[in-house]
């Protein structure tokens, strides 16, 4: 009440001011958050009645001088104006009950929402992709849809469980497919000269350095041999790698013109590629027809599309297909027996490698020289070595003693050092024959090992000598080296070393990028994949800076397998070959690392009950019934609302459907309509015979069957689900390996004050650039949209309600894609995508007033800082302005001055560029260096800019970015009271 401007007296007291009774006056400007509606107060209702008392048009009164507050006249005004104050209060909170930016209330926002027939979005459950594992030995499996698995709770959690959306055909050959790690070596004898090293299986080899390796030729042509250098175990992979000495090239030269070794042609006529109908066994020549390109048709077959022929190529799934539809006989053995079969070895290919294990002298190596007798005196003096006959034989060695390693058909290396002018030579002869026996020569006698060597040209025997037609030792029998014993080796396949995605492609292989995206070859040959079948690529990523120990997970959908042999690595045998849709793969790969999962299949959140809703009574209109279990579940749809209920009822083992409203349906319609009050309770409602069918009579005739669980504790982490609450004969374990994304909760009050309003916008119909963001923002399960036009392009970005994780893969993504495109302009090109978010990142000092206490007012001014700059109050590319900040933290009771020390953000290419870094320049450490890495205070920003949706310098679209204050990191929000 005003005073007096004369005495400064109350009105009422003086007498001598003007009053202004009630009902006072009613103003409230436009854009209010709530409405002033009271028409007086207990002061204004008490005061009008007391001037009321002295008006002159009530004369009876006028014998009621006393104004004192003891008096029961005054007492019953003062009661009364209690009372007016009450009901003018409430008429108040009615009135802004009544407007939708004013009410207080979740239930009147319904109400008025329903006015405009808007109904608060009651949520959407969360989607998640399932990997199943199958028994070993267990034959194919079928997995129903509704099939039911259950999450691991963390801390705080509870149990939620999950339904599969469709059936699924599971194999153990799927459980998971490991990419192809390695290939055949190739060794020809033109790679011969210019090999540097070789891989061999084992670690048991006992090879070192300076052994013999002897390489042996599919053509039967001369062996080639050649000399460790270093030779390096491999644990992990279980190989040895050998380094090689360079090839000698004279020997080899000179090997090439000998005659080769007899047994040498007749292997290679017995390699040799035959034809078809000369093949050694039926399999191979199955397996050769399959390889073929088919030419061969009916002359009255239809001709062949082009996509069909290309279908039914060399690399196509499609032709072993139908030859098990043919025989039938050969499913479940076929495609392992032909992954088994490898292509034949080209002519010039290495066939076998043996490692020669002995070293050994020849027979008289340390013979002595012959002696005689000085005439002039006592003393003895040497002979020389000619004056020893010799018993060598032209393609016979003797060895200096009994070796029995050494085996007939095995090589013998001869290795002759440089004597004088002649130069060295080595030698490979293969032997016919081995023998131990005493001999006696060169004045010793002992065990040798005589090794008849194998159509070897007396030219090439470099060790007799002819002298008068009189065989004597020679100065090589001394010196020749003799290695021998020839031992397998098996070749270890090369390790393939390239990564599996994005960046496969900087080998040396022939692929492009693109097919590194999009081709995975497989390890082994797989029976039974087909296109449009969804899998999970995992692997530890290699496209982070600085470190190879992050796992990912994707998820892909096939487009084709492919069955194939690379014709150019002899050796090779039959892979599946997966190749993905779309881009392919986002991500690369550490290949070793990668594991495919093939068993995968759609789940939502939520649990299926079966339940007695009650009996109907056909005297009754309007029957309700109120669901047990709640919330309902509602799935992600391509519908307006962006929801589809899950509840299914029937009356009489007959299905009634559910409506938008009653208003709308025939007196004899079997529907029904649903209503969820503010506790999630849902009620189902049926007609009164007017508008919609009455309920016929009976006893626990009305049935429902409906899934309840749903919004944000259903996106569970990666790897949370791994129990089987449905478990099928045959199914071992079933794992997330994605996380689950798409949840969200029911509508909150101011969520759908901001919605009901853009609900009327687009009215279903996407016109403008504008309407494309409305209709996203109402959608179920979305918390924020902006559109933008960039070209001929609508560019949508999307986040989820209360910034829920929305994949691409999520049902909530794909459906809000089609129903975008099938209520838009079909002719106009559309893109979606999921916010990019910006990390807040602030520092500040603060001043307080005297006499409060930083333990009480550091938590409301963080409370406040995340209230304004959280993820509620901000839009998409809404730029953060510093001014803002300090207006917010001044506005908190008890703040005096605020410093600023550091303001900015952080987005996910700044962390990952923050690993790679080391850890002495500021960068990828706590928070304070998170800090310093945003802003300093020399540099310190007016504002954090938020972009929209933008190409960026290469020509890539960029969704609209999002910054806020992340509650969840209290490291990114630094408080410090500042101290004098």
């Amino acid at each position: 009440m005003s005073c007096c401007s004369a005495c400064g007296k109350h009105a009422c007291a003086c007498g001598c001011g003007a009053v202004a009774g009630t009902p006072l006056p009613l103003y409230n400007r436009p854009g209010l958050d709530s409405l002033a509606y009271r028409v007086g107060t207990y002061a204004d209702f008490r005061v009008t009645m007391q001037n009321d008392l002295s008006d002159a048009a009530l004369p009876g009164l006028a014998g009621l001088r006393t104004r004192a507050n003891d008096d029961p006249a005054m007492a019953l005004l003062d009661a009364w104006a209690v009372g007016a104050d009450v009901l003018s209060f409430y008429q108040e909170r009615i009135a802004n009950e009544g407007y939708l930016r004013t009410a207080t209330e979740r239930r009147s926002v319904l109400e008025l929402a329903r006015l405009v027939d808007y109904r608060l979005r009651p949520g959407v459950a969360a989607s998640v992709y399932l990997a199943y594992t199958v028994e070993k030995d267990s034959p194919p499996v079928t997995i129903g849809a509704g099939a039911r698995a259950q999450s691991i709770p963390a801390p705080g959690e509870q149990m939620q469980t999950f339904e599969t959306a469709e059936p699924l055909d599971a194999r153990y050959e799927w459980n998971a497919l490991k990419p192809r790690l390695t290939k055949p070596q190739i060794v020809t004898r033109a790679s011969l000269d210019s090999l540097t090293g070789l891989g061999f299986k084992g670690t048991a080899n006992n090879l070192k350095t300076n052994d013999w390796l002897v390489f042996e030729f599919a053509d039967g042509s001369t062996p080639a041999i050649r000399q460790i250098q270093q030779v390096t175990l491999d644990a992990v992979q279980q190989r040895t790698q050998v380094t090689l000495q360079p090839a000698v090239t004279d020997s080899i030269g000179a090997l090439a013109s000998a005659a080769p070794v007899s047994t040498f042609t007749s292997s290679a006529t017995a390699a040799a590629p035959s034809a078809v109908g000369n093949a050694e066994s039926p399999f191979v020549a199955l397996v050769d027809a399959l390889r073929q390109p088919s030419t061969v048709q009916p002359a009255n077959a239809r001709r062949l599309s082009r996509s069909t022929a290309s279908a039914l190529g060399n690399a196509s799934d499609v032709r072993p297909q139908l030859l098990l539809n043919f025989e039938a006989r050969l499913a479940g053995t076929f495609y392992a027996a032909w992954s088994g079969t490898p292509v034949r070895a080209g002519n010039a290919q290495v066939r076998n490698i043996y490692v020669q294990r002995l070293a050994a002298a020849k027979f008289g190596y340390n013979a002595p020289f012959r002696m005689k007798l000085v005439k002039d005196g006592d003393t003895y003096q040497s002979l020389p070595d000619t004056d020893w006959e010799s018993v060598e034989k032209a393609g016979t060695l003797y060895l200096d003693n009994a070796y029995d390693g050494v085996r007939p058909g095995s090589y013998v290396i001869v290795s002759t050092p440089a004597v004088g002018a002649t130069a060295a030579s080595v030698e490979v002869h293969k032997v016919s024959s081995a023998a131990i026996h005493p001999r006696t020569a060169y004045g010793i006698s002992g065990k040798t090992t005589e090794l008849t060597l194998d159509n070897t040209p007396v030219a090439s025997v470099s060790m007799v000598a002819m002298i008068n037609n009189i065989h004597y030792i020679t100065q090589t029998v001394r010196i020749q080296q003799v290695f021998a014993q020839s031992d397998p080796l098996q070749l270890a396949e090369l390790l393939i070393s390239d990564s599996v995605g994005s960046i496969a492609a900087n080998d040396s292989s022939t692929r492009t990028s693109a097919d590194s995206n999009t081709r995975l070859e497989l390890a082994a040959a797989i029976d039974g994949l087909k296109a449009g079948r969804w899998v999970i690529v995992e692997g530890q990523r290699t496209d982070v800076p600085g470190t190879d120990a992050v796992s990912a997970a994707e998820l892909v959908m096939l487009s084709a397998v492919e069955q194939g042999v690379d014709a150019q690595l002899p050796g090779d045998t039959v892979h599946s070959t997966l190749v993905f849709a779309n881009q392919g793969l986002a991500y690369s790969y550490r290949r070793d690392s990668v594991t495919v999962h093939a068993n995968v299949v759609r789940a939502t959140h939520g649990e299926t009950r079966h339940e007695v809703l009650g009996s109907g009574n056909g005297a009754l209109s309007m029957q309700a019934f109120v669901l047990k279990q709640s919330p309902l579940t509602y799935v992600s749809a391509a519908t307006i609302d962006g929801v589809q209920s899950t509840l299914g009822v029937r009356v009489n083992d007959m299905a009634w459907r559910e409506t938008r409203n009653l208003a709308f349906v025939g007196a004899a319609d079997r529907s029904f309509v649903t209503a969820t009050d503010d506790s999630g309770k849902t009620s189902v409602v049926f007609g009164d015979g007017t508008d919609g069918a009455r309920l016929p009579t009976g006893v626990e005739n009305i049935t429902a069957v409906y899934r309840n669980g749903i919004g944000t504790p259903g996106n569970v982490s990666a790897q949370q689900i791994s129990l089987l609450a449905t478990r099928p004969l045959g199914v071992k374990a079933v794992i997330n390996p994605l996380r689950a994304s798409g949840g969200a909760d029911a509508e909150t009050r101011d969520q759908a004050r901001r919605n009901v309003p853009l609900a009327v916008l687009a009215l279903d119909r996407l016109v403008s650039v504008p309407d494309y963001a409305d209709f996203a923002r109402t959608f179920g399960g979305v918390g924020k949209a902006a559109a933008s036009k960039l070209g001929n392009l609508v560019q949508v970005t999307i986040a989820g309600a209360e910034d829920a994780p929305i994949d691409p893969t999520s049902d909530l993504y794909r459906n809000l894609l089609q129903a975008l495109q099938q209520y838009g302009d079909p002719s106009l090109p559309l893109r979606l995508d999921v916010r990019e978010l910006l990390a807040l990142t602030l520092s500040a000092k603060v001043g307080l007033a005297p006499d409060y206490a930083w333990e009480v007012v550091e938590p409301q001014l963080r409370a406040a800082l995340l209230d304004a700059f959280g993820f509620e109050r901000r839009a998409l590319a809404q730029n953060v302005y510093l001014s803002e900040i300090v207006a917010c933290m001044q506005a908190v009771r008890g703040v005096v001055w605020v410093d600023v020390d550091a303001l900015g953000s952080i987005d996910e290419a700044t962390l990952l560029a923050g690993f790679g870094d080391s850890g002495d320049n500021g960068k990828g450490g706590d928070g304070a260096s998170l800090m310093t890495h945003a802003a300093t205070p020399a540099t310190l920003p007016p504002r954090v800019q938020v972009l929209p949706a933008r190409y960026d310098s290469d020509g890539r679209l960029l969704p609209a970015q999002l910054a806020y204050l992340p509650p969840n990191i209290p490291d990114t929000l630094l408080l410090q009271e500042a101290t004098p």
